[in-house]
């Protein structure tokens, strides 16, 4: 895995209003997220609705306890993707973790994942974060789409 790191100095502010970013606070909003998350798990091969929960189930407990903050993406009023943002300490400034970067697979193609980083960004922004980090896997393509938009390699494990 490569740890990829933007500073707040490069966070973009170049959103094309393709997607709207909606906090998932509520039971409503976390229903919206599981079965959301039906989808993009079966790209990966989870077909187990149980094993589903299972994942949602551990973001909401790391929104709660890791105070993080989850996002739905929505496009033309549906939900096309989601990201998440666990806050921390890293050499006395506060940073955010990205989590759960994601496109539903029709939804792929369009721009969005552009613009749910640089949403991430104006959401970390509000965050008072001073930078952003994520972790990619060193054989898998989004650690290239990571480097276009401005992260940096920062270690390899």
């Amino acid at each position: 895995e490569w740890t990829r790191w933007l500073p707040s100095e490069r966070f973009l502010n170049n959103s094309q209003n393709l997607l709207k970013l909606s906090e998932v606070n509520t039971e409503e909003k976390w229903k919206e997220m599981y079965k959301m998350r039906i989808s993009i798990e079966k790209e990966f091969g989870i077909t187990d609705e149980s094993e589903v929960k299972r994942i949602v189930d551990d973001i909401k407990k790391k929104a709660r306890e890791l105070k993080g903050k989850w996002f739905l993406a929505k496009a033309e009023g549906k939900t096309v993707g989601e990201i998440g943002i666990l806050p921390f300490e890293f050499e006395g400034k506060q940073v955010g973790r990205l989590q759960d970067v994601d496109i539903i697979s029709n939804e792929q193609g369009k721009g969005y994942g552009n613009e749910l980083l640089a949403e991430a960004c104006i959401k970390a922004k509000k965050m008072n974060l001073n930078a952003l980090c994520l972790m990619a896997k060193s054989d898998d393509w989004p650690k290239e789409w990571y480097l276009r938009f401005g992260f940096v390699k920062i270690g390899e494990r």
